[in-house]
């Protein structure tokens, strides 16, 4: 764990539900996705050249700033989904779709790059890979710019931590959406240290370098085929079942990575591999299109900003577990295994999520904005008035 990784958890758990408000207020949210994007690509090239030249305060502000575009720029793009598929089958396809083509993408940019790394050095190796991601940004955002076009204002403009302080007091009403926040803050953190820790669990095993990119390697492979298979195979299966599944095929990896993975045990680790790619492509395809279920349809952004939040608010925490596992007691098996502790709280809140009710709150309360929108006549009189109640 890294002090970027730490203060990346910091600003993005502050800024991203505000900024998710001012979102829903705005009618410009394709030029949030765009501009967000294109800083993305530019920190990742700043970040990479100045890390190399050991300016590590500067480079961990770019660092931090990756992330925190990207995060922004997902603000924008994310509320794109239940107005292009407005049912759980279309959803499911749509965002299946997406994690097939990202995954695809990092596929490729593992090949691209790995061929030049045969004969470059390390940091020139760095920097010409996140060069390859920036040009890559460059190309693509500029199209989706083009293809998305910009919505009306779900909400009105005002001081966001207010409207942030408003709908959490106003959590009652979307009892089901808050819970999958939850479960996401215990799933996501999950998902994303077994992502990391695998390869630092692997090198303490005595897996070299070389068999550890095979391992990542193996990952990309299978993570858009899974997500193909979720978009065209599996889109008709209940959330909570997909949730539910999610969390009990990295809990069942866990364990069989923690037990199984012996030095020089290559196969055994490729099997590992395989099953957290299915797991990947799945659960990052799932997410998304879930959530937006049970999302208020006046306040998406702002939901897709507490998402974030809750995400990056718990991110930290199984990688410094897994650390002090780690200093206690020299055991990075049971480090691993203390990974799957935040899978099994996921599944445990999970089976108190009812989507369906919570998609009827959802709506509920999207008619109460709707309605307080219209309900109210300003007298000719008096003049249009300078509050809706």
């Amino acid at each position: 764990m890294t002090w970027s990784v730490v203060a990346t958890c910091i600003v993005c758990a502050i800024l991203l539900p505000a900024l998710g408000n001012l979102v829903d207020a705005s009618t410009k949210r394709r030029q949030v996705f765009f501009y967000g994007s294109i800083l993305t690509g530019v920190w990742t090239v700043f970040g990479s050249i100045l890390g190399s030249n050991y300016v590590w305060a500067v480079a961990l502000l770019f660092t931090s700033l990756t992330a925190v575009t990207y995060e922004v720029a997902y603000l924008g793009l994310g509320p794109y989904l239940p107005e292009i598929a407005t049912t759980d089958e279309s959803r499911n396809k749509v965002s299946g779709l997406r994690q097939m083509g990202s995954t695809a993408a990092q596929l490729g940019f593992a090949v691209l790059t790995g061929i030049p790394s045969l004969f470059l050095a390390a940091v020139p190796m760095a920097i010409l890979g996140n060069v390859v991601c920036c040009l890559w940004i460059f190309l693509c955002a500029p199209m989706a710019y083009k293809a998305l076009r910009d919505r009306p204002a779900s909400s009105e403009r005002g001081n966001p931590y207010a409207a942030l302080a408003k709908t959490l007091k106003e959590a009652k009403r979307y009892p089901h959406c808050f819970r999958f926040l939850l479960m996401h803050a215990f799933s996501g953190s999950a998902v994303g240290s077994v992502i990391t820790q695998m390869q630092t669990y692997a090198a303490a095993q005595g897996f070299p370098a070389d068999q550890i990119l095979i391992l990542v390697v193996v990952i990309l492979i299978f993570a858009p085929i899974s997500a193909a298979a979720y978009s065209f195979c599996l889109n008709k299966i209940s959330p909570k079942k997909h949730q539910l599944f999610i969390n009990v095929l990295f809990i069942a990896f866990i364990i069989y990575f923690s037990l199984a993975l012996q030095p020089d045990s290559l196969v055994l680790g490729i099997v590992g591999a395989v099953i957290v790619g299915i797991g990947f492509g799945l659960f990052y395809s799932l997410n998304m299109a879930n959530f937006m279920k049970v999302v208020p349809a006046a306040h998406k952004s702002e939901f897709v900003g507490l998402m974030g939040f809750f995400g990056f608010a718990f991110r930290f925490v199984p990688a410094a577990v897994y650390g002090a596992i780690v200093e206690a007691t020299n055991s990075h098996a049971y480090a691993f295994m203390s990974i799957g502790i935040w899978n099994v709280l996921a599944f445990l809140i999970c089976l108190t999520i009812d989507f369906e009710k919570g998609e009827k709150d959802a709506q509920a309360g999207s008619n109460m904005v709707i309605n307080a929108k219209i309900d109210y006549i300003p007298d000719p009189a008096t003049g249009p008035a300078n509050e809706v109640r």
